[in-house]
């Protein structure tokens, strides 16, 4: 007998943290073979008990959790987490009955990557030097959108199983920010992700869940679970010494200070911030050195360095949109300009450029609406998307799945906006006039009797 995935939410997450266990077991210990074999008898489990659908969530759960991980591979070119959120999209092919349909900022992004795809079309056909490079790199772009927004759409999660994919990014992304902040050895660690500005986009769409989280749960336990979430998240930002993932951060928590005012917020981060730079005085976080990105905000470190090279990177990007600025120059140079605005202008020239311009005002207007309907979980989320968009003045992550995924949760979370309380139908009250009042055989009088309309 099946059970009902949404009453089993419980089974379900227990079985698909047992599963991202004994795959990322596997992969650290090189016996993936071993690793396959026992999550295979886990999916049968779960298909006989549960249901497809609840093989999809636990595949979906593995995804967000391995998605910030970019360096836990199984080969030089597939990650853990492709390998489940491919997985996840096919069962959920197969399990679904109708499709979710996607709010106007999901229906917005997806025209502007539409666009964005068209234009890298356009120019690997027209312009590109590189036009197999171009059509691969473009491949990869289309693929982590459709899969990405793809798979929200086709589990049509409740606000319960949208939650739980949120804690699994986080906790991914923390387990990233941990490993980087044990890293002894290299002057700017990158956890488990292959860049150190990797590790700090991941850790700061990450921030904008866990404070998501923080706002919108009641439960005291998942409140200190996102607390250590961000300090960690932060604190491996700051050791891997990305000054865009700071900007990122800063964004996230002022966007939302503004979307929710400063109550509650308030106090949890000034809590936070205490317990952070009280942290810092005994030494516990040690932020010293002038490779982290305090260090390197104040010029410290491989700073003038990295300025150089990113002068560079903007001289050879903006040569490039002056051959072709309306048509692009396709894809093969798509993540070399170390900006992201730059880099859509030159892989896909005017539609680039307009697609750009609608993922940003997509995001502003999503964070605005949900403001204003006081959507708490959504106005951080939004917040965490923008930080992404704030810093990506600055960086070249582009189509990476992390990314997308976050995105996805912001997009999804707008079907939970609250509903307004009814208004109480009016009650007309007509008193009837002494005049028709009459006499009861018992000589008493009806006394005045409202008539309602």
């Amino acid at each position: 007998m099946k059970v009902h995935v949404e009453s089993s939410t419980r089974a379900t997450i227990g079985a698909g943290v047992v599963g991202v266990l004994l795959v990322y077991l596997g992969v650290s210990a090189g016996t993936i073979g071993f690793a396959l074999v026992l999550g295979g008898m886990l999916a049968i489990l779960l298909v006989m008990f549960a249901g497809l659908r609840a093989l999809a969530l636990t595949l979906a759960f593995g995804a967000f959790f391995f998605s910030p991980m970019i360096a836990v591979r199984l080969s030089d070119s597939i990650t853990v987490g492709d390998v489940l959120l491919v997985g996840a999209v096919a069962v959920a092919l197969l399990s679904n009955k109708g499709a979710e349909s996607l709010p106007a900022s999901g229906k917005h992004i997806s025209w502007a990557a539409c666009l964005l795809v068209l234009g890298g079309l356009i120019g690997t056909i027209a312009t590109s030097t590189a036009p197999t490079e171009s059509a691969m790199q473009l491949a990869q772009y289309a693929i982590a959108v459709l899969l990405s927004l793809g798979l929200v759409r086709l589990l049509k999660p409740g606000k319960k199983v949208l939650t739980w994919m949120g804690v699994a990014y986080g906790l991914g992304a923390s387990v990233s920010c941990l490993v980087a902040v044990m890293d002894k050895v290299n002057p700017r660690p990158a956890g488990l992700a292959l860049h150190s500005n990797h590790l700090a986009i991941s850790a700061a769409l990450a921030v904008g869940i866990w404070l998501a989280l923080l706002m919108a749960t009641k439960s005291r336990l998942l409140a200190l679970l996102s607390l250590a979430g961000i300090t960690l998240c932060v604190w491996g930002t700051i050791i891997g010494g990305s000054r865009a993932g700071i900007v990122a951060i800063a964004v996230v928590v002022l966007g939302a200070v503004v979307g929710l005012g400063a109550s509650k917020l308030s106090m949890f981060l000034l809590l936070a911030g205490g317990g952070f730079l009280y942290a810092i005085s005994v030494g516990f976080i040690d932020i010293s050195g002038k490779h982290n990105a305090i260090g390197r905000l104040l010029g410290g470190g491989s700073a003038e360095e990295a300025d150089m090279g990113r002068s560079l990177k903007y001289e050879a990007v903006w040569d490039r949109i002056n051959n072709n600025m309306f048509v692009g120059n396709g894809f093969e140079n798509a993540r070399d300009g170390h900006s992201l605005y730059l880099q859509m202008w030159d892989s896909g020239g005017v539609l680039g450029i307009l697609a750009a311009v609608i993922l940003v005002l997509a995001a502003v207007a999503a964070f605005l609406r949900a403001r204003r309907t006081k959507n708490r979980l959504a106005v951080v989320l939004w917040s965490g998307y923008i930080g992404y968009l704030a810093a990506a003045i600055l960086s070249n992550q582009m189509w990476d799945r992390y990314i997308w995924l976050a995105l996805a949760l912001a997009i999804m979370s707008e079907h939970f906006t609250p509903k307004p309380e009814p208004l109480a139908a009016p009650q007309n009250h007509v008193t009837v006039p002494s005049v028709l009042l009459r006499k009861t055989s018992t000589g008493s009088h009806y006394g005045r009797v409202p008539a309602r309309f």
